[in-house]
């Protein structure tokens, strides 16, 4: 009778942990999502999101990671650091395996120790402030890096610009504080190489609505000083209000732009005969391969929008995400060392690869901004 219990009893407890394994062989696997789905920066976010999302709508199509679906947990941070605080905390609570996100550098910044203490590893898609360059850590990124591009900017700007009248040139920098980590970074780096060849008095126009110093301020005063250059690093709907603004009020001025303004709102904002010379640094390659063209094509019909950087490089993210995740076989514990064992994408921007401190190489462009189109100048690469 004992024996008789006693292979029951083991009888059960195989049947117990076999469906507990067939359960969790077919539970979903959630993934975060962190960006600002409202405010100023929304642009950013939602166009981010809505990338996350096709990504995982086209991973569960074909079976998800092991037969397991995955489900977006999105969470809105309002493009502010106290809301990225409290949306990184309800996705702690969520447990979610990894987060894309977040969206915006300051962000990144403040929720840096908080993402390495909870060990929870997030990959952002459009972070890209040197302050993160070269750290072991659970921030990854795929965006090349600030320092690089903008430092390249600040080069082309002085290949084409004529010789100054009356050495050195006074250049202006236009930047958003309420995303300093980003916008200031940006500068400084721009800034180096000026500075390098005694090319540089400097003006600064520093606006925030947090602290009540509006855009239309920091114009005024660039209208007064006349500058011979301008450099942005502000977001699509500030960059359409500049761009706008100095066709009128200073046409002759050349602008040299950060590839943050660069979205659908920025185009949708601007005038037609907006001002001429503009040259932007983007992260967006002219031409796609048709694999890309298909998915621009799925997502416009899917959102009712054109795809933009921040859509793609979180559709890229959400795939390399995946790819690790699957060699983890869904867990979070192995997701650091085998992203940062240099897992390698052939994704929507093209061929992409992080170093072993998750940082991000890849190629990136000069375009030249003209009645509403880019238009390629040159590429660049590392």
């Amino acid at each position: 009778m004992r024996a008789k219990l006693g292979l029951l009893f083991c009888l059960l407890a195989m049947s117990l942990i076999t469906f507990l394994w067939l359960k969790h062989r077919r539970s979903p696997i959630p993934i975060g999502f962190i960006g600002p789905l409202t405010g100023r920066y929304s642009d950013l976010g939602v166009a981010g999101r809505n990338g996350v999302m096709l990504a995982i709508e086209d991973i569960n199509a074909k079976g998800g990671i092991n037969g397991r679906p995955i489900i977006l947990i999105p969470e809105d941070d309002c493009g502010t650091v106290e809301g990225a605080k409290k949306a990184f905390e309800r996705l702690q609570t969520s447990e979610v395996v990894a987060i894309v996100g977040p969206m915006i550098s300051t962000s990144a910044i403040v929720l840096k120790p908080l993402i390495d203490e909870a060990r929870l590893v997030t990959i952002s898609p459009t972070v890209s402030s040197s302050m993160l360059l070269g750290q072991r850590d659970y921030v990854f990124r795929i965006i090349s890096d600030n320092s690089i591009r903008a430092k390249g900017l600040a080069r082309f700007a002085l290949e084409i610009l004529p010789p100054p009248s009356n050495p050195p040139r006074l250049w202006c920098f236009i930047y958003d504080n309420d995303n300093f980590i980003y916008s200031l970074d940006f500068v400084y780096n721009f800034s180096e190489v000026l500075v390098g060849v005694q090319d540089l008095t400097a003006c600064h126009g520093a606006y925030s609505y947090k602290m009540g110093i509006d855009l239309d301020t920091v114009l005024d005063q660039i209208k007064v000083v006349k500058p011979d250059a301008l450099v942005l690093a502000v977001s699509a709907i500030d960059g359409a209000r500049i761009l706008n603004w100095l066709k009128v009020n200073l046409p002759e001025v050349p602008a040299f732009s950060s590839a943050w303004m660069v979205s659908e709102e920025l185009f949708r904002r601007l005038h037609h005969d907006e001002h001429a010379t503009v040259f932007i640094e983007h992260i967006e390659p002219p031409e796609y391969s048709e694999r890309t063209s298909e998915i621009q094509k799925r997502f416009e019909k899917r959102f009712g929008k054109k795809i933009s950087f921040p859509a793609i490089y979180a559709y890229d993210a959400t795939m390399i995400l995946a790819k690790a995740i699957e060699k983890t076989g869904g867990d979070s514990k192995d997701l650091v060392s085998t992203l940062s064992s240099g897992i390698t994408c052939d994704c929507l921007i093209g061929n992409i690869s992080m170093d072993s401190f998750g940082d991000s190489i890849h190629p990136w462009w000069i375009y030249k901004l003209e009645r509403g189109e880019l238009k390629l100048i040159r590429e660049e690469r590392f």
